[in-house]
């Protein structure tokens, strides 16, 4: 518990225990704060759909609710993932901690500190990004204020929601506490949303510099046992034994590593496929309503930051993907680099193993299916603008 306290993991520690999603909580303020976040999130979703069934017969109208529903669809994704799979979450973080307190040397554990602190870099730059966002976007309902004051016209301009929800009430009439429940749920919405991406992005790193090392061992210790083994005040036979009893240290790190992309792939994997599937269909919509809505500057505004937050989003789960298959190519890479023809015959039985599995790199899958890869992220935008483009033609 107490390795978690290190600043490198603060805002992602922080950001789970806000609602919950900390496996090292208590059962009870766990139990408390999933009640807090699902209620506040349910509170300004339902309204949501329910203004969604009262228009559904316009299509125009259909399309403007569709980037908030689909922010909140992606917030209780992301939040009853993280509830459901907590005991998965809680493996990672246990393996992640055990890693570190293993047997390492010490240039090992620097790449394992340095790729850590990179990662907080990113991160806080990646959180910080979003909640400027969630400000931009905040503040244009209180521009229009604003507005009225600076430059005020004949009449008042009208109202601008954070949300297009029906509440069942004259919203004219409530549009204070309308506004107080609207600036009180985006926070926590982008919380939930941040602080999955925190643990997904925070886990494949942790694979990305386990594979890292995995390489380098196998590339650099396995080769000094190798020159060492070729002294001939040694038994034959012990020296390469030596050089087997190595290899076998790298067979079961790596067999660590790959059960450990297993549990984070099944924690993340159909969560994965919901948000990547909302996400492709509401950067779409959200592109269309920016053009739609040039003239207008307030909404072209909210609708151009909203795409660009859901452009990085999504960047950001494929760039992950693409990492861990860069370091598990690599890692064959250094595997087949070795100087494995010097082994005995025993040795090299073994070492064939290693080439074989690695030759397989390791991805993520969402939902089975899609795979988390630059590649793919690619194959969404053009998907994505290929039904802009449609939908624009015939509007």
């Amino acid at each position: 518990m107490k390795f978690f306290n290190h600043p490198d993991w603060r805002i992602g520690k922080l950001m789970l225990c806000s609602f919950g999603g900390w496996p090292y909580q208590s059962q009870h303020s766990r139990r408390i704060l999933n009640f807090i976040s699902i209620f506040t999130v349910q509170s300004i979703f339902i309204p949501e759909i329910f203004r969604l069934t009262r228009i559904w017969n316009s299509m125009e109208m259909i399309v403007e609710c569709v980037p908030m529903i689909s922010l909140h669809i992606v917030a209780n994704i992301k939040m009853f993932n993280c509830i459901i799979n907590l005991n998965k979450v809680k493996v990672l973080l246990e393996d992640i901690e055990r890693y570190y307190q293993s047997d390492l040397c010490k240039s090992e554990l620097r790449i394992l500190y340095k790729d850590r602190h990179s990662h907080k870099k990113v991160i806080s730059v990646y959180v910080f990004y979003i909640y400027s966002i969630a400000v931009v976007f905040a503040s244009i309902p209180v521009l229009s204020k604003v507005l009225d004051l600076i430059a005020p016209l004949n009449e008042s301009r009208p109202k601008v929601y954070l949300y297009p929800a029906e509440y069942f009430v004259d919203q004219d009439k409530y549009s204070t506490y309308i506004y107080i429940h609207g600036y009180m749920a985006l926070p926590i919405t982008m919380t939930l949303c941040t602080a999955y991406d925190f643990l997904y992005s925070a886990c494949g790193h942790h694979v990305c510099s386990m594979f890292k090392i995995a390489g380098s061992r196998l590339k650099n210790f396995i080769d000094n046992k190798i020159a060492w083994s070729k002294n001939e005040s040694l038994d034959r036979n012990y020296r390469q034994d030596e050089v087997y009893k190595s290899l076998v240290e790298c067979v079961k790190m790596h067999k660590f590593i790959l059960n450990y992309v297993d549990c984070y792939q099944e924690t993340f994997s159909d969560s994965l496929f919901l948000v990547i599937g909302v996400n492709m269909l509401a950067l779409c919509i959200t592109s269309l309503q920016s053009l739609i809505t040039m003239n207008q500057f307030h909404d072209a505004v909210s609708y151009i930051v909203f795409a660009f937050g859901q452009l990085t989003h999504l960047f950001l789960l494929n760039y992950q993907g693409q990492n861990i298959i860069n370091h598990s190519e690599n890692f064959y890479n250094d595997a087949y680099q070795t100087n494995w023809h010097e082994f005995s015959r025993k040795s090299r039985k073994l070492y064939i193993l290693i080439i074989m599995r690695s030759s397989e790199f390791s991805v993520i899958r969402a939902g089975k299916i899609y795979v988390m890869s630059s590649d793919s992220f690619s194959n969404v935008l053009k998907t994505a603008m290929s039904y802009l483009m449609v939908l624009n033609s015939l509007r």
